[in-house]
């Protein structure tokens, strides 16, 4: 949603200019020159939930999780050739990239998404200027220290989407880099619902002069936030169809939150 293009060069000034700590997950590949970067998945000013760093090395690829300042992203966006992008141990190279970079608002919590997000964000992908190198060798993948993997798209569903089972889905990376931005200035927290209320949860330290809308076939609604807080609908005949909340500031849309994340109490 809300999709559009931004230049390399620019990313790259906001990058190298930015004060915020990023939690990167990167998975290198060995070639003959050394480690070279396949994917980089990056959440800039927040910490992803259950965070820790660690280190799964094997023989031809390496899986690495570390908190770095978000100025050494500012690599990930180079179009030349020699690029070195340092996490922890490892000194990997970054091929080539293409631009511009497309960029979207997501909300917390967002459908398909792994790991989940409690924090809305905008989601940068940035593709590299030759596509015919992300095919990823098929090898076991054996190492002291490092959980065992049949092919490299399980142990890489495994460190970046926390799914260790061993069947489904065969996907593996798509762009070299995902960027995502926390948006913390205000946002959607926890939801409860009964039968006669519905009660939000805003969060963020910029919720003042917001709108919270609650939308749906009958019953719509909407609250001018003075600060973050609780905020509470009443519902005169349950839960409204086709029910959503809008978390806006004039004409910018903070947080979508669909029916799913809605919990029914009594």
């Amino acid at each position: 949603m809300n999709a559009s293009n931004i230049d390399l060069e620019v990313l790259h000034h906001d990058l190298e200019t930015s004060e915020k700590n990023a939690y990167v997950r990167a998975l290198a590949v060995r070639t003959e020159a050394g480690w070279e970067l396949h994917h980089c998945w990056a959440l800039i000013g927040a910490q992803p939930p259950k965070w820790s760093k660690d280190l799964w090395e094997y023989q031809d690829y390496a899986f690495i999780a570390r908190r770095v300042p978000a100025t050494e992203l500012a690599v990930l966006t180079s179009r030349e050739t020699g690029s070195i992008f340092t996490v922890g141990p490892l000194a990997i190279s970054v091929p080539p990239v293409t631009g511009p970079a497309q960029q979207s608002r997501r909300p917390s919590y967002a459908r398909h998404e792994y790991p989940a997000l409690p924090i809305p964000t905008t989601d940068i992908t940035i593709n590299p200027a030759d596509q015919s190198a992300r095919n990823m060798p098929q090898t076991i993948l054996v190492a002291e220290g490092a959980p065992s993997f049949p092919d490299p798209i399980s142990a890489w569903r495994a460190f970046f989407e926390d799914d260790f089972a061993l069947v489904g889905s065969h996907r593996g990376p798509t762009p070299l880099t995902r960027l995502r931005l926390a948006e913390n200035g205000a946002w959607l927290g926890r939801v409860h619902v009964t039968p006669t209320q519905l009660t939000v949860t805003v969060e963020g330290d910029r919720a003042a002069d917001t709108e919270l809308e609650l939308f749906g076939v009958s019953g719509r609604s909407s609250r001018r936030l003075d600060a973050a807080g609780d905020v509470t609908f009443t519902l005169a005949q349950g839960l409204p169809a086709h029910a959503w909340l809008w978390l806006k500031r004039g004409t910018t849309l903070k947080l979508p939150l669909d029916r799913g994340h809605l919990e029914t109490g009594t």
